[in-house]
């Protein structure tokens, strides 16, 4: 009669599902309780194991604070690597990092966990305010915007010059904007 896995080592992350008489698992299964029949040659018996499945998480976190409403649970094979999530990038948002990715699924499902942090595209306006015969007029304006917010900026008032932009307004694209006043 077959015995179990019994007292022998255990296989982190898999289960012991039987014998066979070929270590690939190619032969003859034999499960706990099965007979056998001794022949001169030998029987060899190999203990044979299946991946258990373990669940992960993804989660996903937005200027730092975590939607659990976007939260997602899976299940996958002990020590299978997942490389992938569902991208829930929003508008007027960008990747800003991954944390354990890829994540190879271990034995502690509180440990299987990908975070995925967004933040708002923000982008710079940069003002330079020049006198048309050379050198500074005013401080350089600096400031900034969420892509797609609307901004108006009124140039400063120099006595005894006049202004080529009087205000520089536009909605912010996704890329910083310089502009450039001349007095």
């Amino acid at each position: 009669t077959v015995e179990g896995y019994g007292n022998l080592p255990s296989h982190t992350g898999y289960e012991f599902i039987g014998w066979n008489t070929a270590s690939d698992g190619n032969g003859t299964a034999y499960a706990a309780g099965d007979t056998v029949r001794l022949t001169a040659s030998g029987n060899d018996l190999y203990a044979q194991w299946e991946a258990k499945t373990y669940g992960y998480t993804v989660e996903y976190y937005f200027d730092g604070k975590k939607n659990d409403s976007l939260t997602e649970t899976a299940q996958a094979e002990y020590g299978a690597e997942i490389k992938t999530y569902h991208d829930k990038c929003p508008a007027n948002y960008r990747l800003d990092q991954t944390e354990n990715l890829p994540l190879t699924i271990g034995v502690n499902e509180n440990e299987n966990v990908i975070r995925v942090y967004y933040v708002k595209n923000v982008f710079t306006l940069t003002i330079h305010y020049r006198y048309a015969e050379d050198g500074t007029a005013a401080e350089d304006h600096v400031e900034s915007f969420v892509q797609g917010a609307a901004y108006s900026v009124t140039s400063p008032k120099i006595s005894g010059y006049t202004v080529d932009k009087a205000t520089i307004s536009g909605s912010m694209p996704a890329e910083d904007v310089t502009e450039t006043v001349t007095y």
